[in-house]
């Protein structure tokens, strides 16, 4: 199973992820915002994947996003921006920072676990020979 960090301004969104994903058997840690996010991660290297909302006080997903990329300890963790806003122009200026994936809010436990699933065994594939 992955650890998981989850960065959102919401805790309910990080209430209901945290669920969705310990349900699961996931370990989830999570911060309130970017710059808190960013910091946490730095400190827990060992992180599989990073759930982050774009629009945050303090630091947004996207800067979050770049900050991780530009970070080369950090630059290889998957990262889904989990959002209500999915518009093309919101996806390419993601992609153009290096977002792993887009998972829309609201979102089911189901459907939370599935996209997990996804970029976290995209990844292993990856790293193999």
């Amino acid at each position: 199973m992955a650890k998981v960090l989850i960065v959102d301004d919401s805790s309910v969104a990080r209430t209901h992820v945290r669920a969705s994903l310990e349900g699961g058997g996931h370990t989830v840690i999570d911060a309130c915002d970017g710059k808190v996010g960013l910091s946490l991660l730095q400190k827990t290297p060992d992180v599989d994947l990073v759930i982050v909302d774009l629009h945050m006080p303090n630091m947004d997903g996207l800067s979050m996003t770049e900050a991780i990329r530009n970070d080369p300890k950090l630059a290889g963790i998957p990262v889904v921006l989990f959002t209500a806003e999915t518009g093309p122009t919101a996806i390419e200026t993601g992609r153009k920072v290096g977002v792993t994936a887009w998972l829309s809010k609201p979102q089911s436990a189901d459907g939370i676990r599935s996209a997990v699933a996804k970029v976290t065994n995209r990844q292993k594939g990856a790293s193999s020979p």
